[in-house]
């Protein structure tokens, strides 16, 4: 008899632990939503409530807005699908409400930048760490889209099928973050370019700015769909890319250091070439200022024969960007093999000779610069049929113009 009790007993609690789930806890609603403004510092809306058990002790939220604060923004902070909180047993024996734990599943969250280049997320966890006075809750994202807003303004960016895992390590000066998500563009079709992870710390020191500490990657993807994010349209260079490296140092410094890697590079009328071209990269970012410069690194022992650097101000509102690209005696054949247009009339065309010079151009100003081509030589079929010592090219004001001692144009 006492055996079939506590088997009794075991099946009804495995019963109460199944059918938790399905029980509506909506009378628990205003509780949970007045411990979470505490924790988060901001007004909580929360629709229905159900309770669960199996996972440890919680509530699953439903319909939940978690607004902002006023003085950021009048515009919620999050809209959640789904919110999942777990409960610390620890506060439960003495009878108070804490979380160790959330989960936003499917939200559509609001990352705001104010006029005085002050982040919300900042100002939250700041504030969130205050109030409670111990290590905040795990933060859990799933499935999220990550917008953008400048001093009031949406960004054209966002980040779409977006997962982040983010915990506060002891005394809450440091936090582990992991990140997976797809940059895209409210202009085009709903659809991620590409897909960003990274791994690593945000750093909180009690004097000084906050530092980030992550290694990143850019997993492979379709090169036109970068150049659509970054410029809106298909401008016709097909291949494949990605990258990694790191990124460290304060929000308004942050040092970066890579390699990408391209592989199967063309345009859109020339068939693939096979093969893979890498590049080492360092650059510079301003997160509170919206600046970032970013060029390729030399290797001592083997130079790049094309150097490349790129400038971005007010990425995220008003994009205004500056390119300069430096040939160092590159190889024409090199740049004629990229560029060279599909067909047979083109096959048996041979471009010899060696490009110097710097080139500049911005998102308002034309291409301005001077390229020096030396020991130019132009061959059809094994025929040299133009040759030229020095030939200098001026750019500027929508014109080029060449200059050279002599020109040699044969049969």
């Amino acid at each position: 008899m006492t055996k079939r009790r506590v088997w009794l007993g075991v099946l009804l609690l495995l019963l109460v632990l199944v059918a938790a789930p399905f029980w509506k806890a909506d009378r628990f609603s205003p509780a949970l939503a007045a411990s979470l403004e505490r924790a988060l510092q901001r007004k909580v809306e929360v629709g229905s409530v159900r309770l669960h058990l199996l996972t440890g002790p919680g509530f699953t939220l439903s319909d939940v807005v978690i607004h902002e604060d006023p003085s950021i923004s009048a515009e919620p902070l999050a809209y959640v699908t789904s919110l999942v909180v777990r409960l610390r047993i620890g506060a439960l024996l003495r009878g108070a409400i804490e979380f160790s734990a959330l989960r936003l599943e499917e939200p559509s969250v609001n990352l705001m930048q104010t006029g005085n280049g002050l982040w919300n997320v900042q100002a939250l966890l700041r504030n969130s760490s205050q109030t409670t006075g111990g290590d905040l809750p795990d933060l859990e994202v799933r499935g999220g889209r990550l917008n953008v807003k400048i001093d009031g303004t949406k960004s054209v960016y966002y980040f779409t099928s977006t997962d982040l895992d983010f915990s506060a390590q002891t005394g809450g000066q440091s936090f582990e973050i992991w990140f997976r998500g797809e940059p895209a563009r409210t202009d085009r079709p709903a659809q991620g370019f590409g897909q960003v992870t990274g791994r690593g710390r945000w750093l909180r020191p009690e004097s000084g700015e906050p530092r980030l500490e992550m290694d990143y990657r850019l997993e492979p993807s379709a090169v036109e769909e970068l150049t659509t994010l970054l410029a809106s349209r298909d401008v016709g260079l097909h291949g494949m890319v990605e990258s990694r490296g790191r990124l460290t140092g304060p929000v308004s410094a942050m040092e970066l250091a890579g390699q990408l890697e391209l592989s199967d590079l063309h345009y859109w009328n020339q068939p693939p070439r096979p093969g893979k071209l890498r590049l080492g990269y360092k650059g510079l970012w301003n997160l509170l200022k919206q600046e970032f410069r970013l060029a390729t690194d030399d290797d001592a022992e083997s130079p790049l024969p094309l150097r490349g650097s790129v400038q971005l101000q007010s990425y995220l509102s008003s994009p205004r960007w500056h390119v300069e690209m430096e040939p160092r005696r590159m190889p024409l054949a090199l740049a004629v093999g990229w560029l060279r247009p599909g067909g047979e009339h083109f096959v048996d065309l041979r471009v010899d000779g060696f490009l110097s010079g710097k080139v500049g151009v911005s998102q308002d100003r034309a291409a301005e610069g001077r390229l020096e081509v030396e020991g130019l030589s132009l061959a059809d079929k094994g025929t040299e049929f133009l040759k030229a010592t020095n030939l200098a090219i001026e750019i500027g004001g929508g014109k080029l113009r060449l200059q050279a001692p002599s020109i040699e144009m044969g049969p």
